[in-house]
C-alpha cells in the first residue's frame, strides 16, 4: 500500500464511523449554480439543521464550494400572509419563523380539500406531504427528447419524473406509498390537455403554464396551508392554501443568473370570506457571513431589499460563534418582488424579542403585531418615519425603511444612521419585505414570484456592491419579464462518459470505495490536471468535460476523478467525497428507470 492511500483509507472507515450516526431532515436542497440552499414544507426556506447538536444555522450559501466551509447570505427566510375577514374587520395572520423547528408554526404540509375548506391532511396526519418534491432539468429534457422523436415514451422514466405530485399521477402511489389527492397540485405539461399527469405519455413538470418552454436546471415543489391551531400567532386561521415552487439556472457566460435562485407562491384563498386589506411578505433573518454587523437597505424602484456588511470586514473577534466569514469582497444578498410593486419594507430590533411593552421590538404572538409588521408598521401601529432608526425621528411617514443607497452620504441608509441598536453586539435585524392585495375572493389566488441574487465584484468595497446591485437586478427582472425565453446559454448536456461528481469509480454511487481512485492517481507520476467542468459544484447530475490526459487501465479518464470541478486533482477532492456520500445514495441507472 502506497503513503497516498493509506490515508485515504484511514479517513474512510473514520468517517464512516461518525456518519452512521447522522440523521437525514425532510428538507430538500435546490443547488443548480453557484447557490446552495433548502427548503421545507411549511413557509421555512434556507434554515437548516445542524446534526451534531440541537442547533439551527443559516443555510443560504453564494459561491458554495463543496470543498470548504462556506459562509451564508441569509439565515432564514419565512412566508408572512395578513388579511381582514368578515364585518368586523378581524385580522388574521399565517406567520412562520426561527420557533417552527419547535412546534410552533401556523402552516401544516399538505393541500386544502376544495369539497370541505379544511386541510385534506390534518396536523396529527401530516406526514405524508410533509415533503419537498425536487426534478432536474436533465431528467425533464430526456423526457422531452424521447416524445419528440416519435411521439411516444420509449425509454425508462427518470424516478423524479415518476414520482412529481401531480394530479392524476399513476405511479405515485407506488413510489411514495400513499395515494394522491385527485386536486390540482404541481404543475406540468399536459400533452393531450386531459388535466391528468401522465408522464408514460409524454407529460413532464413545469414553472407553470405562463413558462411552458423553460426548462430550469432544477425545479422544486411543496404544498401547505394554515388550517390548523396557529401557535406563531395565537389567532384563527385565514384557511389559505401555499403551493410553493424554487428554480435555478445553469448558464455557460450569464453570471448573473448563475448566483440567482428563483421562488413562486401561490396562494389560494379557501376562506367562505373575502380576504380583505391583504398583505403578503417574505420575513427574513439576515446572515450575511457574521451577522452581528450586518446592514439592510431597500431600493422602490427595482422592488428590492438587500443586506450587506456594516464595514469592510465581516465580524470581528468572538462575534461569529458557528460562522464562516467572507475573508474579502463581502457580497450584498439582494431580494428581489419581480410580478408585484412593494407594499413596505420593515424591519425589528432582536434585542426586544417578545417583551411585551417594546414598541420597536419583534412581533410576538400576537396577529395585530405581525399585520402591523406586514403594513410597514411598527410593532405597536406607530407608522414609520424617516430619519434616524424611523421611531418618531421626523413628521415625514415611510413605508420603506433606509431608501437610500448607502454609497449616497446625504441619504437615509442604515450605514448613515448608524447601528441604533439596543442590543449589545447587534446591528443585524429581522426584515419584512411586502405586497398589497386590496381583496382576495373565495376560491381565487394569487402568485408572487421572487427572487434571490447575490452581487459581488472582486476589489470593490462592502458598499461599492450596493451599486452592483442597481446593475444587476434590472438584467434578473427583464430575464423574468421577457419569461426566460432569451435565456443564457445553457451548459451542454451530457449523453456519453459522463462526469458525475464524487463518482470516481463510475458504480453510479458516492461512498467510500470513490476515495481509492483519487489516492492511486497521486501516487503516480502523472498529469493531475485537466479541463474544469463548466460549472464549479458538486451538483448530482452528468457533466459533459473533455478527457483529461491521463487514464487508468480499466479507461476511466482522470476526469472523474475531480469531484469539485476546478480541473485540479488534490487533497480537496478527497473533501467532496466525504461530504457527498451520505447526500447521494441514488443510483444513476435507478433515477432513469
Amino acid at each position: 500500500m502506497n503513503k497516498f492511500l493509506f490515508p485515504f483509507l484511514m479517513l474512510f472507515f473514520a468517517t464512516t464511523q461518525v456518519l452512521a450516526q447522522c440523521e437525514v431532515n425532510n428538507g430538500q436542497i435546490l443547488h443548480a449554480n453557484n447557490i446552495r440552499t433548502n427548503f421545507y414544507a411549511g413557509g421555512t426556506s434556507f434554515i437548516e439543521e445542524d446534526p451534531s447538536s440541537d442547533w439551527y444555522r443559516g443555510g443560504f450559501y453564494p459561491a458554495y464550494l463543496p470543498n470548504r466551509e462556506n459562509p451564508i447570505a441569509i439565515n432564514s427566510g419565512y412566508l408572512w400572509i395578513g388579511a381582514k375577514v368578515g364585518a368586523s374587520n378581524e385580522v388574521r395572520t399565517a406567520i412562520a419563523d426561527f420557533r417552527q423547528f419547535n412546534g410552533r408554526t401556523d402552516y401544516t404540509p399538505g393541500p386544502i380539500n376544495p369539497s370541505t375548506n379544511r386541510s385534506l391532511y390534518p396536523n396529527d396526519d401530516c406526514e405524508a406531504m410533509n415533503k419537498v418534491w425536487k426534478v432536474y432539468g436533465y431528467e425533464i429534457e430526456a423526457v422531452q427528447k424521447d416524445f419528440e422523436d416519435n411521439g411516444q415514451i420509449d425509454q425508462v422514466l427518470p424516478a423524479n419524473i415518476k414520482g412529481w405530485p401531480s394530479r392524476g399521477n399513476p405511479f405515485f402511489e407506488s413510489i411514495w406509498g400513499f395515494e394522491l389527492p385527485d386536486i390540482a397540485l404541481a404543475p406540468f405539461f399536459d400533452q393531450n390537455s386531459n388535466e391528468q399527469y401522465e408522464p408514460h405519455l409524454g407529460d413532464y413538470p413545469i414553472i407553470g403554464r405562463d413558462m411552458l418552454h423553460v426548462t430550469p436546471a432544477e425545479l422544486l415543489w411543496t404544498v401547505y396551508n394554515d388550517d390548523r391551531s396557529h401557535d406563531e400567532s395565537r389567532g384563527e386561521p385565514l384557511q389559505v392554501e401555499v403551493q410553493m415552487l424554487a428554480w435555478a439556472f445553469q448558464c455557460q457566460a450569464t453570471d448573473i443568473l448563475n448566483n440567482t435562485i428563483f421562488m413562486r407562491y401561490r396562494v389560494k384563498n379557501y376562506n367562505p370570506e373575502t380576504l380583505r386589506d391583504m398583505r403578503i411578505g417574505v420575513h427574513h433573518y439576515p446572515g450575511l457571513g457574521c451577522r452581528y454587523d450586518d446592514f439592510f437597505g431597500c431600493d422602490t424602484l427595482l422592488n428590492t431589499t438587500y443586506y450587506y456588511n456594516g464595514d469592510e470586514e465581516d465580524g470581528y473577534e468572538g462575534s461569529c460563534w458557528r460562522t464562516s466569514v467572507f475573508p474579502t469582497d463581502i457580497p450584498v444578498q439582494a431580494f428581489t418582488i419581480l410580478n408585484h410593486d412593494m407594499y413596505a419594507v420593515s424591519y425589528s430590533f432582536i434585542g426586544d424579542l417578545c417583551d411585551p411593552v417594546g414598541a420597536i421590538g419583534y412581533p410576538c404572538c400576537d396577529n395585530q403585531q405581525y399585520y402591523f409588521a406586514l403594513d410597514g408598521l411598527w410593532r405597536d401601529g406607530t407608522e414609520r418615519t424617516m430619519f434616524g432608526n424611523g421611531y418618531l425621528d421626523s413628521e415625514i411617514v415611510t413605508k420603506f425603511s433606509f431608501f437610500d443607497n448607502p454609497n449616497d452620504p446625504d441619504g437615509w441608509s442604515q450605514y448613515s444612521s448608524g447601528c441604533a441598536s439596543t442590543s449589545a453586539n447587534s446591528c443585524h435585524f429581522p426584515t419584512t419585505t411586502s405586497i398589497a392585495i386590496d381583496s382576495l375572493q373565495t376560491g381565487n389566488f394569487m402568485i408572487l414570484d421572487v427572487a434571490y441574487s447575490t452581487h459581488q465584484e472582486a476589489g470593490w468595497s462592502h458598499i461599492e456592491n450596493v451599486n452592483l446591485v442597481e446593475e444587476e437586478v434590472p438584467q434578473i427582472q427583464a430575464f423574468y419579464d421577457d419569461k426566460f425565453e432569451t435565456l443564457c446559454a445553457p451548459i451542454p448536456s451530457c449523453e456519453t462518459d459522463c462526469v458525475w461528481p464524487g463518482d470516481t469509480n463510475q458504480d453510479g454511487i458516492v461512498n467510500g470505495m470513490d476515495l481509492f481512485p483519487i489516492g492511486i492517481a497521486m501516487g503516480k507520476d502523472v498529469a493531475l490536471q485537466g479541463a474544469a467542468r463548466p460549472l464549479i459544484n458538486a451538483t448530482w447530475q452528468p457533466f459533459s468535460v473533455e478527457d483529461w490526459p491521463s487514464t487508468f487501465l480499466n479507461n476511466t479518464n482522470y476526469k472523474h476523478l475531480d469531484c469539485d470541478g476546478n480541473g485540479i486533482l488534490n487533497e480537496q477532492d478527497v473533501v467532496v467525497v466525504t461530504r457527498l456520500w451520505t447526500k447521494i445514495v441514488q443510483n444513476k441507472n435507478r433515477m432513469k428507470r
